[in-house]
């Protein structure tokens, strides 16, 4: 085994939300209860102990938790360099969560299917955090992305969107996003791209995705609120590939689950779509998605599935 511990922790402190986004992911999960502070201190301490450096705190709403700000605390205390992704609905908890922590939480404002309140627009325009977006055409920015991206934004990340919960047919092939991404760039310096590394592994950070199918088990692993852990988030509720508990089971044996195997090596990417200018690079998408609609992890992407001229 190449590494003893993952990079960064995909963690869900609530599975609840005040939004019903017609593309989120975990609209089917079924409701839990929130993780309480004392069972995340415990839970910090096991992370910590294990090696892990980074936490990337979603959901659900973070905010939505009465012990946010709590958790977030411990955290840091723990030495883990802290991301908190949030809606951007509870503009006092959001502004208390910067004044508080800093730079020590990198904060991220979620912008999609929900209107930009004059609140929300003040908050973007005084605390500049990050802000990120569902890339979901490629004939031009959104609206929106471009009133943000005028206030001077210091990083904007444009995300390759999921369909775990949603129709492949609304989907959009991820050559289409790359290319669209890049040539806004020129124009837009702010702009990132977001996706999964099941496409083109992030190898000048972490030079193992090189060599894996993606990062799912390899420099990431995903938690719930319950405390149990699978590859990364998009498995969550799955079962099958559920690698135990972080309260009941030894960290390194999580880590060393057969279940992970599969993420952990490569053997070429296997997508029909040989004429993309993508292919050689590629590592085939996102197994979540290729089980999700094909019933194998090692399928095609299904996003990606269509004629390429």
């Amino acid at each position: 085994m190449f590494r003893t511990h993952p990079s960064y922790i995909q963690f869900y402190p609530t599975l609840r939300c005040n939004l019903n986004c017609s593309f989120c992911f975990n609209i089917s999960l079924k409701r839990a209860a929130d993780i309480s502070v004392d069972n995340f201190r415990k839970m910090a301490q096991i992370l910590s102990h294990a090696g892990i450096k980074e936490m990337d705190i979603l959901g659900g709403e973070p905010t939505l938790h009465p012990g946010i700000e709590a958790i977030i605390g411990i955290a840091c205390a723990h030495g883990f360099k802290v991301s908190l992704s949030s809606n951007g609905s509870h503009i006092l908890i959001v502004k208390k969560i910067m004044d508080t922590f800093g730079d020590a939480c990198a904060l991220g404002i979620s912008l999609n299917n929900h209107g930009m309140t004059q609140d929300l627009d003040e908050f973007l325009s005084e605390y500049k955090p990050t802000v990120k977006s569902l890339c979901r055409d490629t004939r031009g920015l959104e609206p929106h992305v471009r009133t943000v991206l005028a206030k001077g934004m210091t990083k904007f990340y444009l995300i390759y969107p999921d369909i775990i919960s949603g129709n492949v047919d609304d989907s959009l092939p991820f050559h289409e996003f790359f290319a669209f991404v890049d040539a806004m760039r020129k124009t837009e310096p702010t702009l990132e791209p977001v996706y999964c590394s099941g496409f083109l592994p992030d190898s000048a950070t972490y030079p193992e995705l090189s060599y894996t199918r993606c990062s799912a088990g390899v420099t990431k692993l995903g938690i719930t609120p319950d405390g149990s852990v699978f590859p990364c988030n998009l498995f969550f509720g799955m079962e099958e590939f559920s690698l135990g508990n972080v309260f009941s089971d030894k960290f390194f044996d999580i880590w060393r689950s057969p279940k992970l195997d599969f993420f952990r090596r490569f053997d070429g990417n296997h997508c029909p779509s040989k004429n993309c200018f993508l292919h050689k690079e590629c590592h085939g998408g996102c197994p979540a998605h290729s089980l999700k609609f094909y019933g194998e992890l090692g399928a095609p992407d299904p996003r990606c599935l269509t004629p390429i001229l």
